[in-house]
């Protein structure tokens, strides 16, 4: 601090003092470099300029001082195209407010105001977490400026800041700041919704469809069916599951290999999805999406089953609705299912798409989950050399979830023709019937016992070994691209890399993954990590 001390003289002969202390606080720029300059009422005028040439520029009022314990007043300045963003960290004399002037970039359509104390920089492009302080305004059109009300619930307030626009459209000006994280977000398609949450950045979309012009809403659901004709089943929502999507257009990879329940893995590991989007506490997520043919295919982290279910074609404006499930039967063997919607009153018919064989008896399950009373009958034709426990099964379904189960015996011979089925539903006097043919899938080690490890089998492999040694040089990454081998998409190893971490309780806070007793860095030469997740994985393809 310097004392200024100053003494005049009047005319007619009275001398005086007086002393001025002046602080002067360092500035630390970060991102750039700075020029700083005093106006004329002691305010501080900051002139940042950024990596990329482009200017910042930050007024300070008079008596401003760092945030403890930092020694100097802090900015950080992000100039990046398309998204320039800065950072002020400082304490305000009371009843002040500081403004400031950054490049809004060319695709600038919103900025992500944080004016609370301590706030930081998004965690990933596009978001403007309300967690941390954010709220999300449309910049004004070019040469205007509008009043935004700021702070709700947080300790400072609700306050207004002014947001405007250069009469170029060059810059954004904001003033009445008292702390200060500004964020500007891209909105190429111009559609309303920021590009880091649009699933379709470049088409026009709405709000309610994550960007895009047209969405499915997907449920993600494992359901485990006791033994018996009549069964208990409970059902579970599978939640942080990611879901994809794949083109059926065709030509397409996924196209190319196929819709069945034998190709769910192989285009998961092996084709790029479109869009992905990751299931809430309930199992459930919308995803956008554009016009076109459509394939909805997820695993679940604990059986490692692949389900899938083809969306078919949607068009703009479109929203549809898709399950993807997961059954367990009675003899612990995993499977994907398909669902059937019946409406008057809702009724979905869920089942397995094949059987699992790895013994001489196989559980198929039906179940019925209704809104309104239904009545069921269900009934199954064996192939030659096996028999049903029973023929025909029926109940009535009143606004309840229930399951019927019919129990397959092997006696041997014809393993390539399946089991058809047939359902016949009835509601309001109306009574409708359709057949299907379920293919039958045999475990490795049964197939080779019965000597049935032929081409025209589906033979499904099976891996004994659970868990896997970190190896010198290992990583979560490369120990699961060298199970999935080297023509794996990234995105099938991303997903199984978080599925091995989540069942060993390992943190990867950038996937969203934060709880954890360890991190993928404390993981040791000679740990034995639980795999199970990615050999069930492998076992499906």
């Amino acid at each position: 601090a310097n004392v200024i001390t100053r003494s005049a003289t009047d005319a007619a002969g009275n001398t005086g003092s007086a002393s001025i202390t002046v602080t002067r606080n360092s500035v630390t720029i970060t991102g750039g470099t700075v020029v700083v300059t005093t106006n004329p009422d002691g305010s501080l005028n900051l002139a940042i300029t950024g990596a990329n040439g482009r200017l910042f520029t930050v007024v300070l009022p008079a008596g401003t001082q760092p945030v403890p314990p930092a020694t100097s007043i802090g900015v950080t300045v992000t100039d990046v195209f398309p998204r320039p963003a800065i950072k002020v960290d400082a304490n305000l004399p009371a009843g002040t407010t500081k403004s400031l002037e950054m490049p809004k970039g060319t695709l600038g359509q919103h900025v992500c105001v944080k004016d609370i104390a301590g706030a930081e920089f998004a965690s990933a492009p596009g978001l403007c977490e309300g967690s941390n302080g954010g709220t999300q305004v449309r910049l004004p059109a070019a040469g205007a400026s509008a009043v935004f009300a700021i702070g709700a619930g947080t300790a400072d307030g609700l306050h207004n800041v002014t947001i405007g626009v250069s009469a170029d459209g060059s810059t954004v000006t904001a003033s009445g700041l008292l702390h200060t994280v500004l964020e500007i977000m891209t909105d190429t398609d111009n559609d309303g919704v920021v590009d880091g949450q649009d699933n379709c950045p470049a088409v026009s979309g709405t709000a309610d469809f994550k960007g895009c012009p047209a969405a499915v809403d997907a449920s993600f659901e494992r359901h485990t069916v006791q033994a018996g004709t009549k069964p208990g089943s409970t059902k579970v929502g599978i939640a942080n599951a990611d879901v994809s999507i794949f083109s059926q257009e065709a030509g397409s990879c996924a196209s190319n290999i196929g819709n069945s329940p034998k190709d769910y893995a192989t285009i998961l590991a092996g084709c790029s999805a479109t869009f992905v989007g990751q299931t809430d506490a309930n199992g459930y997520v919308r995803l956008g999406l554009t016009a076109g043919q459509w394939l909805l295919i997820a695993a679940d982290p604990q059986t490692g089953v692949v389900a899938g279910s083809m969306v078919g074609t949607v068009s703009a404006g479109d929203l549809a609705r898709k399950y993807l499930q997961v059954i367990v039967t009675a003899n612990g063997n995993s499977v994907s299912g398909k669902t059937t919607v019946k409406t008057g009153s809702e009724l979905l018919v869920i089942e397995p798409e094949y059987m699992v064989w790895d013994s001489t008896q196989a559980y198929y399950p039906y179940i019925f989950e209704a809104s309104g009373d239904w009545g069921v009958e269900v009934s199954v034709t064996p192939p030659e050399g096996f028999v049903a426990d029973t023929a025909v099964l029926s109940d009535v379904v009143a606004s309840d979830y229930k399951a019927l189960q019919f129990t397959i015996i092997d006696q041997g011979s014809c393993w390539s023709c399946g089991l058809d089925t047939s359902v016949t539903v009835t509601h309001n006097g109306k009574t409708e019937k359709w057949q299907n043919k379920i293919a039958f899938a045999l475990e490795e080690k049964f197939a080779k016992n019965k000597k049935l490890d032929k081409a025209d089998l589906w033979v499904m492999k099976k891996v004994s070994k659970s868990s896997l040694k970190i190896s010198s040089g290992d990583s979560l990454w490369k120990l699961v691209r060298r199970e999935l081998g080297s023509s794996a998409k990234d995105e099938a190893v991303r997903h199984l890399v978080k599925q091995v971490a989540k069942i060993n309780q390992v943190s990867i806070p950038e996937w969203g993954l934060p709880a954890g007793l360890r991190t993928a860095r404390d993981l040791k030469i000679g740990y034995m990590l639980n795999v199970s997740p990615l050999l069930d994985f492998l076992s499906k393809k």
